[in-house]
């Protein structure tokens, strides 16, 4: 029976070319393009899940009540995590880390790569796994990701061998202890490099300075404590190392938060770190992602109305057919199923084209978007039973409905070659309209969208981009003496204008990374900030 029912569903399907072109064409645009929303959307939840000790590892920030309103500050001084750990009961373990751009030499040859600086407990808290050596981080050792150790030692095994570092203009020989396996895409830390935090050139005058906030800082606390009576506890503490700053917090009329305090750590759980404001490490936008989920479903929907509409368009010139089955014997649900059936055939082979589509559109929706997302997320289990659970509610619904219809057309009249779908047919009507409204409003989205992008486009930036060149130094250079050389080598040139150097680029650079330093101040009476942006030398000409 079975096969019957596939061989006929072929046939029916080779018969109408047309409208099988048109649903196959449309159901595979829209499920390709869904699949790569969808995966872009799994990938942004999926982040830092694979920690073993997730559950109990936390992000420290500090919440600060201001006068006006109250505010937060995701980085933290040198001293907050050995104090965290020290002073506040339920913390078992602390790391800090930052990352910074550094030079590296193996004999001759120099390359620039980001050199993560942190503590021993780096490896016992977070599962990054060792491929090669131990995770020793002793003052002079150094840990390697693979594709960092590919590229200094190639085939050879790096373990023992001696990298230098370049630390304050000078060479620091480190020996390499162990290669860590390269993060995961959905990993909100990212290494190439990891040393110890004391070769960090600004950890002597740094350690001991409770207002040079600069540090990411984790912890990961006792199995069973409350973050919440962390926090509370940490009331006392900041008392103590931050009072001056708190006096002059209620001189200026701030008005106390929870439990009566002025200055309070904050815990953001490791799987909330990618979508957390508070941490520099995350900062996405959820519901950005949440509407890409909406879009995937969106489009999904419109597909499904317009091979509905198809279908029932067509159950007109298949009267007969239906007719005669019925003469013959078969029963509703027999009916429904072959109609089904065929519903659910057009969706496989639709979504085998989508699929095909999603595969070779992901490289230049991963070189566009920078979503990082692999189709090895199509075998994640979770990804395949969303994928089998949308496959059965959307023929369900595209399949079903004029299923049902046709099926319990009466005989007579479908003998005739007549099929009525009602008079007052409300949900079929509806469909129609809802196809025609949402077209329109994809259009008038469209059009807005490309008018916002001609805005960015065109919108003057305040200087003349195509006269203005930017050189990048790099860490192998000195930043001043290398503006310094620049200066006086073109200093004499008629087409220069000015010249000037700064520590950030304008906006994201050629690796798509964007900084910037933020300064505070007191202004009568009341802290300020702002982003800085700090100019080493400038040279101009009249």
């Amino acid at each position: 029976m079975w096969r019957n029912y596939i061989k006929i569903a072929f046939r029916n399907i080779w018969k109408a070319k047309q409208v099988t072109f048109v649903n196959v064409i449309g159901l595979s645009v829209a499920i390709g393009t869904a699949l790569l929303l969808c995966m872009t959307v799994y990938k942004e939840f999926s982040y830092d899940n694979f920690h073993e000790k997730g559950g109990r590892l936390y992000s420290v920030y500090k919440d600060v009540w201001m006068p006006d309103k109250p505010t937060f500050m995701p980085n933290m001084p040198h001293p907050m995590g050995p104090a965290v750990k020290a002073e506040l009961p339920g913390v078992k373990e602390s790391v800090r880390l930052v990352s910074n751009t550094t030079a590296f030499r193996v004999g001759s040859e120099q390359q620039t790569t980001t050199v993560t600086f942190t503590e021993p407990s780096f490896f016992s808290m977070f599962s990054f796994p060792i491929v090669k050596g131990e995770p020793r981080l002793g003052l002079t050792d150094i840990v390697l990701s693979e594709k960092t150790a590919a590229n200094l030692f190639g085939k050879n095994d790096p373990i023992g061998k001696q990298v230098e570092m370049k630390v304050d203009d000078q060479w620091k020989p480190l020996t390499v202890t162990g290669v860590v396996k390269d993060a995961p895409q959905n990993s909100s830390i990212f290494y190439a490099v990891i040393v110890r935090l004391e070769n960090q050139s600004s950890y002597g005058a740094n350690n001991g300075n409770w207002f040079n906030i600069s540090l990411e800082t984790f912890v990961e606390l006792e199995p069973g404590t409350d973050p919440e009576s962390v926090r509370r506890a940490s009331k006392d503490m900041l008392a103590k190392y931050y009072e001056e700053d708190i006096n002059r917090q209620k001189s200026g009329g701030a008005k106390a938060g929870p439990y009566g305090a002025y200055q309070l750590l904050g815990f953001v759980p490791m799987k909330d770190v990618h979508f957390a404001q508070q941490s520099n490490l995350g900062g996405a936008k959820k519901p950005l992602v949440l509407m890409l989920l909406f879009i995937s479903g969106f489009l999904l929907f419109i597909a499904s109305i317009n091979f509905v509409n198809l279908t029932l368009a067509r159950s007109f010139t298949r009267a007969r057919e239906v007719g005669m089955r019925k003469v013959l014997g078969a029963g509703k649900w027999q009916l429904s199923l072959q109609l089904w059936g065929e519903a659910l055939l057009l969706f496989l082979i639709s979504m085998i084209i989508g699929g095909l589509l999603a595969f070779l559109l992901l490289p230049f929706y991963n070189s566009m978007f920078r979503s990082g997302v692999s189709f090895g997320l199509l075998l994640q289990p979770r990804f395949i039973v969303g994928i089998l659970i949308t496959l059965l509610v959307v023929t369900a619904f595209a399949g079903g409905y004029p299923a049902a219809v046709m099926a319990r057309a009466k005989t007579l009249q479908v003998l005739k070659g007549k099929m009525s779908t009602g008079r007052n047919n409300y949900f079929r009507n509806s469909l129609i309209v809802t196809q025609f409204v949402f077209s329109s409003l994809l259009i008038i989205g469209t059009l807005i969208a490309w008018r916002q992008m001609a805005y960015l486009r065109d919108k003057p930036l305040g200087f003349n981009s195509e006269e203005v060149i930017s050189i990048p130094i790099g860490a192998k250079e000195n930043g001043n003496a290398a503006l310094l050389r620049i200066r006086e080598e073109l200093k004499e040139q008629p087409g220069i204008l000015s010249i000037t150097g700064t520590n950030f680029n304008f906006g994201s650079g050629l690796d798509g990374r964007a900084s910037t330093s933020i300064i505070t101040w007191d202004e009568d009476g009341k802290d300020l900030k702002a982003h800085w942006q700090g100019f080493l030398r400038i040279l101009s000409k009249p």
